[in-house]
């Protein structure tokens, strides 16, 4: 941390406001910055500023005693290390048993990448299903938490409005997940690989679940707060539950697999331009 430089939030802004106008002029007024928008800078210093100072004041607390480690630098260190490791990536790790049961959709715990015979740890495919794997943990602890949330939540309430709601929202995320796969990654994966049909069985699986998600899209949408019914709502979610969890692990091994197809350089080039694409089609501030 003792390398970090602070730039004041004045000095920032006045950075994203040149950005914003040199763009502009240079681009004829269709392009904007692609990291210094102003609207997301100002999203992060005036509704993402956070201060210790009531906890020091009010309770005592010291943010750095009785720490195992010797540095804040070491101490980041060791989280990013611990972070990597493959079996992190899935089931958060406490002491107990976690306040709400990971199920129905059961998280991938790990990759398999260091257990895949003949596969090279620095092809970009292990960073690449690290990723993925990361994303759909992400789609399923949303879900998981519709679907133990759900039997708390009372007909006519508000709270059955803002969970129809957030059904909506992690339905278009699934959504926008599985069409930016179809439009950008699977093509180019096999124009590269010169292999035709070598990711059908994901495009298959895809239009398989498409019914079920169908009908929570309409389930969540259609339904007002005071029908709202949490059994019908787990039933719906129950549907596509085994399809769903399955496909997603499958996709997972699908990726670690192209590392005897595809060159390293190749893939991480697809891939970030996927994910570039999907930041540009769902970033509020681009």
């Amino acid at each position: 941390l003792n390398s970090v430089w602070m730039m004041p939030p004045f000095l920032v802004l006045s950075l994203a406001h040149c950005a914003e106008w040199i763009v502009w002029a240079t681009t004829w007024g269709k392009l904007r910055p692609e990291s210094l928008i102003l609207e997301r800078l100002e999203f992060v210093l005036y509704t993402r500023t956070y201060s210790i100072k009531k906890a020091r004041e009010r309770l005592s607390f010291k943010p750095w005693e009785d720490q195992p480690y010797a540095s804040q630098d070491e101490a980041l260190k060791s989280a990013v290390e611990w972070y990597l490791r493959p079996e992190n990536h899935g089931p958060v790790k406490t002491a107990g048993s976690p306040s709400w049961p990971e199920l129905p959709f059961r998280l991938i715990s790990e990759t398999g990448a260091s257990t895949m015979p003949g596969l090279r740890q620095d092809h970009y495919c292990v960073e690449n299903a690290r990723i993925m794997a990361l994303t759909h943990n992400t789609i399923f602890r949303a879900l998981n938490a519709i679907y133990q949330h759900a039997p708390h939540v009372l007909p006519g309430t508000q709270d059955a409005a803002d969970l129809l709601a957030y059904c909506s929202v992690t339905y278009e995320f699934i959504l926008h997940h599985q069409l930016i796969e179809e439009s950008m990654y699977f093509p180019e994966i096999e124009k590269a690989t010169g292999i035709k049909g070598l990711m059908d069985v994901n495009l298959i699986e895809h239009a398989k679940m498409d019914e079920g998600l169908e009908i929570f899209r309409r389930y969540a949408e259609n339904t007002r707060k005071e029908h709202y019914s949490a059994e019908d709502l787990r039933h719906v979610i129950s549907q596509f539950v085994e399809i769903y969890t399955q496909h997603n692990h499958d996709e997972i091994h699908t990726i670690l697999d192209l590392h005897g197809k595809i060159d390293s350089k190749t893939l991480k080039t697809i891939d970030t331009n996927m994910r570039k694409e999907a930041e540009r089609q769902s970033d509020v501030f681009k």
